[in-house]
């Protein structure tokens, strides 16, 4: 459904709450909102980008250099070899065992980069690289949903291109909405019902946004032990090295 549809349903689930009470503008911030809540809580936007490495730059901004990031993947962040042409997977690791363990790594000269961190804002790789490269790194990551900001988009891209996998789970932004607006005129038992049922359709897609048919029955057939293969490649267990 594009923004349209989405917005005529709400209208529809919410009576009570008219143009004259909620504005379109308004209505669809909470809609927006929704759908950013709805991705934050399923994970279900699972991406990767290139981005440069610069010799010495020990730090990354994530909200400029990766924008639509909200949390990394396990496979976590990699360092183009140019000497052997080769990808190389860094190990994921924390500030407290980088203190504990590299004192000096502020100080440390630049190099090939080994590991790497993420305080707040901040991607941190150690050693800095000691040259410049455009696609030097590459991140795994899970994005945020982007706003819809014009008629004919669809919520979850922000474009007039709709996320087909997503689209079944469209309509679960209205019960955010009727959460939202239900608090907002008062109707806190219509809220706490519309809260229960966003959160029990959302863990409900999480599960079946991670199932994977097709991996499963590799499982199946080469047994258990591919466990951590099947978890690593949405992003689950496996590739958690420090």
């Amino acid at each position: 459904m594009n923004r349209q549809a989405v917005l005529s349903l709400a209208r529809l689930y919410v009576p009570e709450a008219p143009i004259s009470v909620i504005t379109d503008v308004n209505a669809y911030i909470i809609l927006n909102e929704g759908a950013q809540q709805f991705v934050r809580y399923t994970l279900c936007l699972p991406t990767e980008i290139d981005f440069t490495c610069t010799a010495d730059d020990k730090d990354y901004v994530l909200s400029d250099t990766v924008p639509k990031y909200l949390a990394i993947q396990r496979e976590g962040l990699w360092w183009y070899n140019t000497v052997n042409s080769k990808w190389i997977q860094l190990h994921g690791t924390s500030p407290a065992y980088m203190w504990k363990n590299f004192p000096t790594w502020l100080n440390d000269s630049s190099g090939s980069p080994m590991r790497y961190w993420i305080d707040g804002d901040i991607l941190w790789v150690h050693p800095a690289p000691d040259t410049t490269k455009a696609t030097g790194f590459k991140l795994f990551y899970f994005a945020k949903s982007v706003d819809v900001d014009a008629d004919g988009e669809f919520f979850f891209s922000g474009s007039t291109t709709q996320i087909p996998w997503l689209s079944p789970y469209e309509e679960t932004i209205l019960q955010y909405y009727k959460w939202k607006v239900n608090q907002i005129i008062g109707y806190n038992q219509k809220a706490e019902e519309a809260k229960a049922m966003f959160y029990a359709v959302a863990e409900k897609a999480k599960s079946e946004l991670l199932a994977r048919p097709d991996l499963i029955n590799r499982m199946r057939t080469k047994g258990a032990g591919n466990m951590s293969h099947f978890r690593s490649a949405y992003g689950g267990y496996g590739g958690g090295r420090r």
